[in-house]
């Protein structure tokens, strides 16, 4: 991994800025493409990390929320949030079904976080309407 990081800093990601920058990156979409479009199934999960960001204080004039939460149509997405309190991370994940049943019957992770904690709904509950499964 530290070798494909250090090859596309060195070979593309110092092009990005260059003249050519909307070419270098429809080449890396286009390879990309490739890789799923091939005969070859690959898995590929995307995670990010919203921690650092401030939504338990966002007020749009119906008082700060309760809870945030978010829904993804895509799968395959992990999206780390702090909890209200700042004492905790929550985990959104979403998978398929399949992996989604595999996932939340691990043991090992079961060990170290709580599925689904109860919401104290006494407040705003900023988010979209549709569930995802919570970690």
């Amino acid at each position: 991994m530290r070798q494909g990081v250090t090859e596309f800093r060195n070979e593309k990601a110092s092009r990005f800025k260059g003249e050519d920058g909307f070419l270098v990156v429809s080449e890396s979409l286009r390879e990309r493409t490739d890789i799923f479009n091939s005969n070859n199934i690959v898995n590929v999960y995307k995670t990010t990390s919203l921690c650092q960001l401030p939504l338990y204080e966002m007020d749009f004039g119906w008082e700060k929320p309760a809870w945030v939460t978010s829904l993804s149509a895509l799968k395959n997405i992990i999206v780390l949030v702090a909890t209200k309190e700042q004492d905790g991370i929550e985990a959104w994940v979403t998978l398929d079904e399949q992996e989604m049943a595999i996932f939340e019957s691990d043991q090992e992770l079961l060990a170290f976080c709580s599925v689904n904690p109860s919401i104290d709904h006494s407040g705003l509950v900023l988010g979209f309407p549709r569930p995802m499964a919570r970690i």
